[in-house]
């Protein structure tokens, strides 16, 4: 019957909506869940990228500062070196002996490659660091320009005294001078 075919043609036209409802949601939720997955993925590759930029600036910084460790330990050479040239004459064979076993000790420790990190070696050259800042400040071992430079600036400071004291009685002075008018 028409009625029953009516009936029949309404219940399949239903039925192709409520269908196609599903697969629009389905996709829907598909096309959330993939957006949710793409975001997750990008949060983590962030965290990833400044993990390793981060790495990165704590290696650097590091490398920093064993570079740095390394030129105090070339100036520490230097210096005692130079301290040996200049005062060869006057110091005792023990005391040269001693001198000579530090630049050998420094020179094998700086050029170590047997360090596991970084971080190692740089606790390593700060360690030696402190030990020949040590011996050179308990041995008083200054270079003749180090005594000369120290030698000026102690003069520099008496004069920029001297001038200071100048202008303080020339101050009193006037003060004087203006009092008496």
């Amino acid at each position: 019957t028409i009625k029953g075919l009516t009936i029949l043609l309404s219940d399949i036209t239903a039925e192709a909506k409520r269908v196609a409802e599903e697969k629009r949601k389905a996709a829907e939720e598909k096309r959330v869940a993939d957006a949710k997955k793409t975001a997750a993925r990008r949060v983590v590759e962030r965290a990833e990228e400044k993990r390793v930029a981060d790495a990165k600036k704590v290696e650097k910084k590091l490398l920093n500062e064993v570079n740095t460790e390394l030129s105090r330990i070339d100036k520490h050479t230097t210096k005692l070196k130079t301290f040996l040239t200049e005062n060869l004459s006057s110091l005792s064979s023990e005391f040269m002996t001693l001198i000579v076993e530090k630049v050998t000790v420094i020179k094998t420790i700086k050029n170590e490659n047997s360090f596991i990190s970084k971080k190692e070696e740089l606790k390593a050259l700060k360690k030696l660091n402190h030990e020949i800042s040590n011996f050179i400040f308990e041995n008083n071992i200054a270079t003749k320009a180090e005594i000369a430079e120290e030698k000026k600036r102690i003069a520099d400071a008496k004069k920029a005294e001297e001038k200071r004291k100048a202008a303080e009685a020339k101050r009193i002075a006037d003060a004087k001078k203006a009092e008496e008018k």
